[in-house]
């Protein structure tokens, strides 16, 4: 407890020499709330150090931190599994793959499509058991937040609403599980992962990419698209750079390890190695996962991606952690003049690669 209010002391403490426009950036690095005020941007940053210092506990304790990230839906269900081994560079994927719960519970489904609350409580239940049943329970769940999108329409579409439900309850059904089953008090941490934070966090910074990924004509082409597109283009453009991201991250692992982002356990490796070594995103995750239509719900890639991306994307914030924390000051209520500058320096390191206009 001490170390962690330490930390959070010296963080606050060193937030306060930064300005508006460093402390956006130190958010988007470490996965924070940005916020508009300075004191709320502060007040996000420390809060998300805090957590981002217990799971840097967690790895510290055990020798390793493992993370399931969910991208929930009912027709597509994705899930992505990693380990990141105290002393290693790189987490490790164990397991990426995608489900059609319609099909996973159709004895649950056939009697009502439509998740009424009997529905949603019995198929939560059988997906929370699933989920944490497994022989080696994750340290950390995360489940994508849903938004309740109407793509142009007056009305929310069904599907929007059983994802948000499906959502909620998968949430609470992990969390009472500890609460309520023996021996399963704090095993691991659920938490909820903004896709909007993801996004960002991805698609507008670039100084941890490997240099390839940066000089890849596609990739290069995606991006002037996306910061020149109009709003209707846009979301589309940013699901083509994540989609590429992930699918270029993973043929590095394959072909360059030294220089990826991940490596690859013995079974992913086996799974991805057919993946060609062309700087292109013209392959399908989904076949390369040789995934069956009739379990895996649709041929597209963009939920595999997303999954992929929030695992990772926690494993680069807790990486950002390590790099920081050496940085703050020795005495937060003194921070030193040489502190300052070197913390000022830190920051102003990243952030030539930021995109130039504010985002909350």
């Amino acid at each position: 407890m001490l170390v962690t209010e330490t930390v959070s002391s010296g963080i606050i403490a060193a937030c306060r020499v930064l300005n508006n426009r460093q402390l956006g950036a130190l958010a988007l690095r470490i996965g924070s709330a940005v916020g508009i005020r300075k004191d709320e941007r502060v007040a996000n940053i420390a809060e998300q150090i805090k957590l981002l210092h217990s799971l840097s506990k967690i790895r510290e304790q055990k020798g390793m931190l493992s993370v399931t990230s969910i991208d929930i839906g009912i027709a597509n269900f994705a899930y992505c599994r990693m380990e990141w081994s105290k002393g290693s560079t790189a987490p490790t994927l164990i397991e990426l793959d995608k489900v059609s719960l319609q099909r996973q519970f159709a004895h649950i489904l056939a009697a009502d499509k439509s998740l009424s609350a009997p529905v949603t409580a019995d198929m939560g239940f059988e997906l929370t058991e699933s989920l944490s049943n497994i022989s080696q329970l994750p340290d950390i769940f995360t489940i994508e937040r849903q938004r309740a999108r109407s793509m142009s329409s007056k009305t929310v579409l069904e599907p929007v609403l059983r994802a948000n439900i499906l959502e909620q309850v998968l949430f609470s059904g992990l969390v009472n599980k500890q609460r309520w089953s023996p021996g399963m008090r704090d095993r691991y941490k659920v938490l909820s992962s903004d896709p909007q934070r993801m996004t960002k966090y991805w698609c507008e910074r670039k100084d941890t990419f490997p240099v390839h990924i940066q000089e890849t004509p596609q990739y290069l082409k995606l991006m002037i698209k996306r910061a020149t597109s109009t709003t209707a283009n846009t979301n589309k453009l940013t699901k083509m750079i994540k989609m590429f991201l992930a699918k270029d991250v993973l043929r590095t692992a394959v072909h360059d390890e030294h220089h990826s982002l991940v490596s690859l356990s013995p079974k992913s490796r086996l799974i991805f190695q057919k993946i060609p070594n062309i700087t292109t995103m013209d392959y399908s995750l989904y076949d390369t996962l040789g995934m069956d239509p009739s379990q895996s719900g649709a041929r597209k890639d963009d939920d595999l991606a997303d999954s992929f991306l929030h695992a990772l994307a926690w494993m680069q914030w807790l990486q950002s952690l390590d790099q920081l924390t050496p940085l703050l000051p020795k005495d937060p209520a003194n921070i030193t003049a040489v502190e300052k500058e070197r913390f000022i320096q830190h920051i102003k390191s990243f952030m030539p690669s930021l995109e130039t206009k504010a985002h909350r």
